[in-house]
């Protein structure tokens, strides 16, 4: 263990000057590294040495678990704000997205002034959970969760940097959020197609890319000319870690009309640097064109149509096509699949009809009832093979003219397209709108 007392010297022209006030150094048997300079404030060797010796036992104190660390005790006292600042500079350095920055920037403070909670002392599990239990119906479950989230980001870190024995909130339950209905709803095909015929050019043209790539609204915005390729081959879309919600960049095919409306919305004098789309339309905005194509904002169950909504339409038309969950996760640029199957896809759009109809048949003629249930067994077990390799054959057909009906369009049999997916059947592609799109900007 290293500890004496000592008057720091520092050269002042020329000459070493000696301090007044005494200084000691510390540092504990197993502790590594450079010893630690505490300033005793005093000129009297033995009060220096007394102050030294205190400091020294107060620290044994603390390694060996007996006192509860200074650090922690200033901490409790000290105002919540200046604990949030530093959680916030931590989040930055850490290269947090600004988002989430702001977020808990902002929900933060507002909650602890709701709470009352003014430094580290005043907050308890208990005075969180009376002012939840006030909050309802005027809060949804799931701000709440939010609002817990945030808090607990906060002190978890506070746990993590030393300052705070434990976490009081992590005995606090999340609220039960129901999941029957969802925020929003995905578009059906008829729907999308009157809502770029009745959009004016300019707004059409982002309906259409949103519903063709599934971009977020701060995505779009932030979206350049350089992100895009519509000279190769292959066209396709370059999504920045800096503009994406998911710190990583992807790449996105390009749907060959999209391209092609692309690159008649591009203006001639477009630089690389330039935004694709210098302003994306805010919800009053959309909210003007779905009224004028005759589309509620809400339907019946609550469910509300935005900018976000065209991200749903995308996830449920890719599952309506028979894509693979797993593709339709990576073109969702989702971390996780149920994310993806729960919460982005609308079953009320998918051909479930068609589902049950590749069903293989295991109906009954009514002059074959078989008198002998274990004859009829055995003989069906008999020739099993080849009944297996006919509903195979069947299956295999039925699933083809499924996918390519749902992808090209074609008509198919009367009977197994039922409901809203009929119609997501015969208007697959909005070639109509695309095309119309494309000649008023090449025109103008």
């Amino acid at each position: 263990m290293i500890c004496f007392v000592f008057r720091p010297r520092r050269r002042r022209r020329g000459q070493l000057v000696e301090a007044r006030l005494y200084s000691g150094k510390i540092r504990l048997d197993g502790e590594t590294g450079e010893p630690d300079t505490v300033r005793l404030k005093t000129t009297d060797r033995q009060v220096a040495l007394k102050r030294l010796h205190d400091e020294v036992r107060q620290r044994q104190r603390e390694a060996e678990g007996l006192a509860v660390p200074r650090a922690e005790v200033q901490a409790l006292t000290s105002p919540f704000s200046g604990h949030l600042e530093a959680f916030l500079a931590d989040l930055r350095a850490k290269g947090r997205s600004k988002l989430t920055v702001t977020k808990y920037s902002q929900v933060i403070p507002r909650t602890c002034e709701a709470l009352g909670w003014r430094t580290l002392r005043d907050v308890s599990a208990d005075s969180f959970i009376r002012w939840r239990a006030n909050q309802r119906p005027r809060l949804h479950p799931k701000t709440l969760n939010d609002r817990l989230g945030a808090l607990n980001a906060l002190l978890n870190w506070l746990v993590r940097q030393r300052l705070l024995p434990v976490n009081r909130l992590q005995t606090v339950e999340k609220a039960a959020v129901i999941r029957d209905v969802s925020y929003r709803r995905a578009l059906e095909p008829g729907e999308f197609r009157r809502l770029l015929e009745k959009a004016p050019p300019e707004r059409a043209i982002i309906y259409l890319f949103a519903v063709y790539t599934g971009l977020r609204s701060r995505e779009l915005k932030g979206l350049r000319w350089s992100d895009v390729d519509l000279d190769s081959p292959s066209p396709n879309l370059l999504v920045r870690a800096s503009i994406s919600k998911t710190p990583r960049t992807t790449c996105l095919p390009l749907r060959a009309e999209l391209a092609k409306a692309l690159r008649a919305y591009r203006p001639a004098n477009w630089t690389p640097e330039m935004p694709v789309f210098p302003s994306v339309p805010r919800a009053c905005v959309m909210h003007l064109d779905l009224a004028e194509a005759g589309i509620p904002k809400l339907d019946r169950e609550g469910r509300r149509v935005d900018m976000h909504a065209l991200r749903h339409t995308y996830c449920t038309y890719l599952a309506a096509c028979g894509v693979t969950p797993q593709a339709t996760k990576e073109l969702m640029r989702h971390r996780d699949l149920k994310t993806t199957m729960s919460v982005y896809t609308h079953p009320e759009l998918l051909p479930l009809a068609q589902g049950v109809a590749l069903l293989p048949s295991f109906s009954l003629n009514a002059g074959d009832a078989p008198k002998d249930t274990q004859r009829g067994t055995q003989k069906s077990a008999s020739s099993g093979h080849e009944q297996s390799e006919a509903v195979a054959t069947s299956q295999t057909s039925s699933t083809s003219q499924v996918i390519e009906a749902v992808v090209v369009g074609y008509e198919k049999t009367p009977g197994v397209a039922t409901g809203r997916f009929a119609e997501m059947e015969r208007a697959k592609r909005f070639e109509l709108s695309t095309s119309t799109l494309a000649r008023w900007c090449s025109t103008n």
